[in-house]
């Protein structure tokens, strides 16, 4: 499984260029990646002891550390391709590796340190991979030329920013299981989120109670919920208690009902966590509305 917590791109090139007819890219590694889009024209590719055509709005990527030649037949179209150089990791290396041009085998054991790592290998096919939606790759290729020849402040954060959304999409495209394994989370977390909103009037609920009924870890199940809603689950279950507290006081019940129909042992249970979940007390909300109370012998639940 890939290990996302270290990725953090770095652009090393990023060019709209023309290559010329008859030209030959001898047979030569990266120490990065390279993302080729061809635009305009064709040319040959041969790696992996294999040869490809790659076509006009092709989309290939070629990974660091594997020999590859590149060819333009003598009577194609001159192609026009927008090609990125980058890494996947940032390391020590990355401000010092250059585009290669060298065979592997004669890299030097300084240049062989300076090839990245395979960030994906074993989970994506090369040199072509599954894409999901062309335009919104392509318009990130765009974006990251431009930014590179213009060169904005911070355009280095902002090139980060794209490849980051970019390498996003091509881990969610290829590798299936990880879509899987989230829409089961999800899931999972929506029946919680559901299970509270049909029984946040019970003051018991708790994530060792939600612990127990779903039989998970309740730091996963807190963890889970928070990365799902953005909020805590506790927190979540506490909100609807107080809407549903300020709508039943709006409706002139007094705090005493209100915190029956809530479960709380008493009155000064109910108006402690009012208090700490709105800021002011039951009472003080009934002021500020200026809401009448109905005596307790007219009141129905």
């Amino acid at each position: 499984m890939l290990n996302t917590n270290i990725l953090s791109p770095y652009v090393r090139a990023a060019i709209l260029s023309t290559l010329r007819p008859g030209l030959r890219i001898k047979e030569r590694a990266l120490f990065d990646y390279e993302l080729i889009w061809l635009k305009e024209g064709s040319f040959e590719l041969s790696i992996y002891g294999k040869e490809y055509e790659i076509k006009q709005n092709d989309i290939i990527l070629i990974p660091p550390g594997v020999n590859h030649i590149i060819n333009v037949p003598e009577d194609a179209p001159a192609p026009l391709h927008a090609h990125i150089h980058f890494d996947c990791v940032y390391t020590e290396y990355s401000p010092l590796a250059y585009v290669s041009y060298q065979n592997l085998c004669d890299f030097t054991e300084d240049e062989l340190q300076m090839i990245q790592p395979d960030f994906f290998e074993g989970e994506i096919s090369y040199p072509y991979f599954e894409i999901t939606n062309k335009k919104k790759l392509t318009a990130s290729i765009n974006e990251v030329i431009k930014l590179c020849h213009t060169k904005p402040a911070l355009y280095q954060l902002a090139c980060k920013e794209l490849m980051t959304g970019l390498i996003r999409s091509v881990i969610l495209d290829n590798i299936p299981e990880i879509r899987t394994l989230h829409d089961i989370d999800m899931d999972f977390i929506g029946s919680i989120k559901s299970f509270i909103d049909a029984n946040y009037l019970n003051s018991k609920i708790s994530l060792d109670m939600i612990a127990d009924q779903f039989h998970y870890s309740k730091f996963y199940i807190a963890k889970k919920f928070h990365a799902a809603y953005g909020v805590s689950l506790i927190k979540y279950c506490n909100s609807l208690r107080l809407e549903y507290a300020k709508q039943k006081l709006e409706e002139g019940l007094p705090p005493s009902l209100v915190g029956e129909l809530l479960f709380f042992p008493d009155v000064y249970s109910f108006s402690r966590f009012f208090r700490i979940q709105s800021g002011i007390s039951p009472s003080a909300y009934i002021d500020s509305l200026q809401i009448k109370i109905k005596p307790r012998n007219s009141e129905k639940r």
